[in-house]
């Protein structure tokens, strides 16, 4: 093939291949249709490297991505199919760790994310709910049954009652015909000491029970 310049990329993350630069050069004509064409795109591939190159430091890069990664503190927890009785206050035990950087999430306490030490700082938290459908269960009501019902869930800050404040809890959404599948999804901010820990906490009066699954996200986004 007749190649005048071909320009290969890589950034990765990690390793001693962080970053790879591939360049090859030659000089020939284009010897039939099309040949042309590829020509001008292997030309315009060595622009774009050597105009990267000169707008980028890449061991600075290099630092930011490494630093950047090293920073990364907190944990994601799954629940499954928990049940949440009828007009009852139930924290969600998790029982599957998506990821775990620093050990917040200890199996003799499933509710909890706590902080660890030297972890104290501003966290991102992200929850998700979706509650079941109940009407499987012997007994449940009829699914077309038209019925004022409520879902609410709130996160709570070392076994307090209440939601942390107004932004860490959902709509307590109300329900006329129960669909399958309703959602909940929420996301805030705030501060935490070491040994602060976050719950999730829902509640619901439509059946006892009914079953939910719950993702509980805490980021450590600042000091």
């Amino acid at each position: 093939m007749v190649v005048v310049g071909r320009a290969h990329l890589e950034i990765g993350y990690g390793g001693a291949d962080l970053i790879v630069i591939e360049v090859r050069r030659g000089r020939t004509m284009p010897d039939k249709p099309g040949d042309e064409k590829k020509l001008e795109i292997a030309k315009e591939e060595l622009r774009i490297v050597r105009k990267f190159l000169r707008r980028n430091n890449l061991d600075e890069m290099c630092a930011v991505l490494q630093q950047i990664g090293d920073d990364v503190h907190g944990a994601k927890v799954i629940a499954g199919m928990h049940p949440v009785p009828a007009d009852q206050k139930t924290a969600i035990p998790f029982q599957n760790v998506g990821w775990d950087s620093d050990g917040y999430f200890n199996n003799q306490e499933p509710t909890r994310l706590t902080v660890p030490t030297g972890f104290a700082g501003r966290y991102f938290v992200q929850i998700a709910i979706r509650w079941h459908n109940p009407e499987e269960a012997s007994g449940s009501p009829d699914i077309g049954e038209i019925r004022e019902s409520y879902f609410y869930a709130f996160a709570s800050q070392n076994g307090r009652p209440h939601a942390i404040g107004v932004d860490a809890r959902s709509t307590a959404n109300k329900v006329g015909h129960v669909a399958t599948g309703t959602t909940q999804h929420f996301t805030f901010d705030l501060s935490l000491s070491v040994s602060d820990f976050v719950e999730l906490n829902l509640w619901q009066d439509f059946f006892d029970p009914v079953r939910a699954d719950a993702v509980l996200e805490l980021r450590r986004v600042g000091t």
